[in-house]
């Protein structure tokens, strides 16, 4: 006499990749000084489950000037996903505000 045990296993990754946001950039004085988005920026991501996670980068802006007292702010967004479709966002800020006066001669 045999008896047959069914024992079934559900995995079900709930866990959304991390990494390290880079730091916020501060002091540029010129729009065109703004670096651009580099998702090889983020070196530590990882998924609980080993699997391999996608680093995307996007760009907004507040519209401003970037001129004294009207600064130009980056709103810069690295998306983390993983095989599960789970996605952690890192943020950073990038402000530019010319705060130098003009020089001739």
């Amino acid at each position: 006499m045999t008896t047959d045990l069914v024992q079934t296993i559900t995995v079900e990754d709930t866990t959304a990749p991390t990494g390290t946001t880079p730091a916020n950039i501060t002091g540029l004085q010129c729009i065109l000084d703004v670096p651009a988005g580099d998702i090889t920026l983020i070196t530590d991501e990882t998924d609980n489950c080993g699997g391999a996670v996608t680093v995307t980068v996007a760009d907004t802006n507040n519209g401003g000037s970037g001129c004294n007292g009207d600064p130009y702010i980056v709103t810069r967004t690295y998306t983390l996903e993983d095989c599960g479709g789970l996605t952690t966002d890192l943020v950073q800020t990038i402000t530019v505000e010319d705060t130098t006066a003009p020089t001739g001669t």
